[in-house]
């Protein structure tokens, strides 16, 4: 009789011990295609096929227990389970509200979006991610800052790039809504082209690509914080005058400049690169005219007839 209740309970034993396995595969297989689709039924489903893996394992500790002589190991064993199953209950119940509520729960995603959206040329800041699942997509919206004004065919590309790395970051993005806003400038540098080195005096240039020399100004709440004149090394070139200021003037960190005419080349590079050029007075005839009304010019938005 003794024989065959051991002979029992070492069926029950490898029988709980084969269940466990299958349970254990499918708990994984079922974590795993919810991981990579996103679908928090699946995941809740898997935590509850982990719940059967520990209830199996409590038999097989219950039958090993009776056969040595302790059956109190059942007790403790239906009392581990009993909590482990209220705290996943508690777990499952609060991801499952945030869904409800449109929250979105990975915010390692959202860290890397913000960076990689910072990343790209024009971005100064990202002020807020909104994201949220309606089954198995994503919907969206990202806050962004500019460097500086932008017009329209810019804040399109801008968007596009910033789509494009959200869309690596996050799978099965179905849309997202891109708000761009200019920034404030932490500092104005303006540049104003002249015919000579007198400082605040200096005549005005009327051309950008010929001008010998540039006033670089550092403006703060509208008045001159510091200047300084440098000479312009693309007016000695033969060729491409007014593209070659442009990318020197970006090199010097410049946001703005005034000037009376400017080509069509020079004006698609500054406006690539967020600087903003303002139409210098017909009357002015130094600098210190031109940065009395600094506040007042008029911002260039397309290429003037006449070459630089």
């Amino acid at each position: 009789m003794e024989n065959r209740l051991n002979e029992n309970l070492r069926i029950g034993i490898n029988t709980s011990k084969k269940s466990t396995l299958a349970l254990v595969f499918l708990a994984a297989l079922k974590g795993i295609v919810g991981f990579y689709s996103g679908s928090t039924a699946l995941i809740a489903d898997a935590m509850h096929s982990y719940t059967d893996v520990f209830s199996s394992l409590v038999v097989v500790i219950a039958i090993a227990g009776s056969m040595s002589g302790m059956p109190w190991l059942d007790s403790i064993g239906v009392l581990v389970i009993s909590l482990m199953i209220f705290r996943l209950g508690i777990g499952i119940a609060r991801d499952s509200a945030l869904v409800l509520m449109d929250a979105w729960l990975d915010k390692e995603s959202i860290v890397k979006i913000r960076q990689a959206v910072c990343d790209i040329q024009g971005v100064n800041n990202v002020e807020d991610i909104r994201l949220r699942k309606s089954g198995l997509v994503v919907f969206g919206e990202i806050i962004v800052e500019t460097k500086g004004d932008v017009d329209l065919k810019k804040v399109e590309m801008l968007s596009d790039e910033i789509k494009s790395a959200v869309k690596k970051e996050v799978n099965n993005l179905e849309h997202i809504i891109v708000n761009a806003k200019p920034g404030k400038m932490a500092i104005v540098k303006v540049a104003v082209p002249v015919v000579a080195q007198d400082g605040l005096r200096s005549k005005l240039s009327l051309h950008l690509g010929k001008a010998p020399f540039f006033i670089i100004i550092e403006m703060e709440n509208d008045g001159i914080k510091c200047w300084d004149v440098i000479k312009n090394p693309a007016a000695a070139l033969e060729k491409k005058k007014g593209v070659k200021t442009a990318e020197f003037l970006i090199s010097r960190d410049v946001n703005v400049l005034i000037i009376r005419d400017i080509g069509e080349g020079p004006f698609h590079v500054l406006r690539d690169n967020f600087v903003k050029i303002l139409q210098m007075p017909e009357t002015a005839k130094n600098v210190e005219d031109v940065v009395e009304k600094v506040p007042e010019l008029n911002t260039i938005i397309s290429p003037t007839e006449n070459r630089t």
